[in-house]
């Protein structure tokens, strides 16, 4: 039985490494917010500032996100989008006599995380107030603006999480189980695909939904992929069924196995954790590695069990998985989850370890 058994959390970006290929695209900016009029009390002959508080809209082609404005000697404008992928920007700002004016933003790229690592371009855009909803304490505003962006380490494709799906039906039960298949899109086009299933034996138990359409750039979209013990309302005996979802983008398949188990036979393991979390420094290691146990509850040992490791994004493999059987317990094993040197960039990054067993499966 292959069972994807844990998740590790260690640090944010949605398996394979695809390819780095460079690309160059157009963006336009579209986001509202507000300056918040805050009261100066020096003595001076300014009585208020106005402070540009987190705007909110949408990047084109790359969909919803946030922008954050940091001042100080060379001032600075964050992008982040719905996945966590980050544009950053130095600005140079042009700013009217009073906050009723428009204000001028010149941007010139220098990075970001994800897709956007080593990133460089310009902007221009214009931040408006709008009279309406303006108040004594805050002032309403409008960011539009387009440029252009180059990144040279954007992959292309999509990648395709997790690497299997399973699906634990109590026997007697009729009741559909669905998970989430994720398709990331760590490219600057759009990519569209199609999905398709199959299966083994019995009969059209699985589906997925929706069948085809277009992951927009840096952005996530989810397959609910759905498992079920009574296909054509006739419930399917105790066992283990297998099918597959293929997703097809450009002219590349990616096949995920998924299992169908019913009324728990044969193997069925049992971990004493289903997530971890690792911290480090920028680029750094993190002080220990950490055991998890594994058990077979079901049928049989853990005789052949194997730990395979994968994360999320380009570059290497920095999660790592030991298996230790204990003495004198085949049906137990200790498992040390360690991390290698961590990517360069700060942020969060998510790993995934998948256990098998696969001199266990039986095909119902």
């Amino acid at each position: 039985m292959r069972v994807s058994g844990l998740i590790m959390l260690v640090g944010l970006i949605p398996l394979a490494a695809l390819p780095a290929v460079a690309g160059s695209v157009s963006f336009s900016l579209n986001m509202t917010g507000e300056y918040k009029i805050v009261p100066v009390n020096d003595g001076g002959p300014i009585l208020a500032r106005a402070e540009l508080q987190p705007l909110a809209g949408t990047i084109a082609p790359f969909g919803q996100a946030q922008a954050t404005f940091t001042s100080g000697s060379t001032p600075t404008m964050t992008f982040t989008l719905g996945n966590g992928m980050t544009i950053t920007a130095s600005i140079v700002a042009t700013v009217g006599a009073n906050p009723s004016q428009p204000t001028t933003i010149n941007g010139t790229i220098t990075g970001g995380i994800g897709v956007f690592q080593g990133a460089s371009g310009t902007f221009t855009a214009t931040l408006t107030p709008t009279q309406a909803g303006a108040g004594p304490t805050s002032i309403p505003v409008v960011l539009t603006g387009s440029g252009t962006l180059n990144a040279p380490k954007a992959p292309s494709g999509l990648n395709v999480l997790p690497s299997v799906l399973r699906f634990d039906i109590a026997n007697g039960s009729v009741s559909p189980a669905s998970q989430s298949l994720m398709l990331d899109n760590e490219g600057l086009d759009a990519e569209a695909f199609q999905v398709s299933v199959t299966t083994a034996s019995g009969g059209n138990w699985l589906s997925a939904s929706p069948g085809s359409g277009s992951v927009a750039a840096a952005q996530t979209l989810a397959i609910a992929v759905t498992g079920d013990p009574a296909p054509g309302k006739t419930a399917l005996k105790p066992g283990v069924y297998v099918g597959t979802v293929t997703v097809t983008y450009a002219a590349v398949s990616v096949s995920i196995k998924a299992y169908l188990i019913i009324g728990g036979l044969g193997a069925n393991l049992l971990l004493s954790e289903t997530g971890l979390t690792f911290q480090g420094g920028e680029g750094g290691y993190p002080s220990h590695s950490t055991n998890i146990q594994v058990e077979n509850v079901g049928v049989g040992d853990l005789t052949g069990l194997t730990a395979k490791t994968s994360v999320t994004g380009p570059g290497a493999n920095w999660l790592h998985a030991a298996i230790t059987p204990i003495p004198g317990n085949p049906q137990v094993s200790t498992v040390a989850i360690s991390v290698s040197q961590l990517p360069a960039n700060a942020g969060t990054y998510y790993g995934r370890v998948d256990f098998s067993l696969p001199q266990t499966l039986r095909k119902a």
